[in-house]
């Protein structure tokens, strides 16, 4: 913006600002195939998220030059790309099958208590859709932190009614790689 306005002095100091910074980036979170969440090194550093290129595309909305190589860019869409949309096609074939499952009498989730953590509202809606259809007993809850009061309450209910064999949950289902709490 410093160009476009003439003011040649900032545009230098921000483009130097802007090298270093985009220096330390990739080397912080460039993983070879796409960028890290964070340079930590918990489970969560390594999540495929749709929006690590969100400033990438934010320049390229404002006209401004590539934020990195063309070839980062690229991978990173690919891996995103593969993760969320084919991973997902890949799963049509589950997805049939438990619609399958649901409407056979021998259906073993019919009537089962399940626990659903998903931070995703969309994927709620879905989730709850399914198991409605399925006729599952179920409880929602955003994610793996909100899931484990709701575990441990149910055991301590189940204690107090004297049968501390029955889980409160036959299932759980929850995101393998989340941001709170994964499973």
């Amino acid at each position: 913006m410093a160009v476009q306005l003439g003011d040649k002095s900032s545009a230098q100091k921000y483009k130097k600002k802007f090298l270093k910074a985009k220096a330390a980036f990739e080397v912080k979170l460039w993983n070879g195939t796409y960028f890290n969440y964070d340079s930590g090194s918990s489970g969560n550093s390594k999540l495929i998220q749709a929006d690590q290129l969100a400033g990438q595309w934010y320049t390229a909305a404002s006209g401004l030059p590539d934020l990195f190589e063309g070839s980062k860019i690229e991978s990173s869409l690919r891996k995103i790309f593969d993760f969320n949309v084919i991973r997902k096609q890949n799963r049509e074939e589950e997805i049939q099958e438990i619609v399958r499952v649901s409407t056979s009498s021998s259906n073993p989730l019919r009537g089962k208590k399940v626990l659903v953590a998903e931070d995703d509202s969309l994927q709620q809606i879905i989730a709850t859709k399914f198991l409605l259809k399925l006729g599952v007993n179920f409880e929602m809850c955003r994610n793996g932190k909100e899931a484990l009061p709701m575990v441990s309450k149910g055991l301590n209910d189940q204690r107090n009614l004297g049968a501390s064999h029955i889980l409160p949950f036959e299932y759980i289902f929850m995101d393998c790689q989340e941001l709170v709490y994964n499973a």
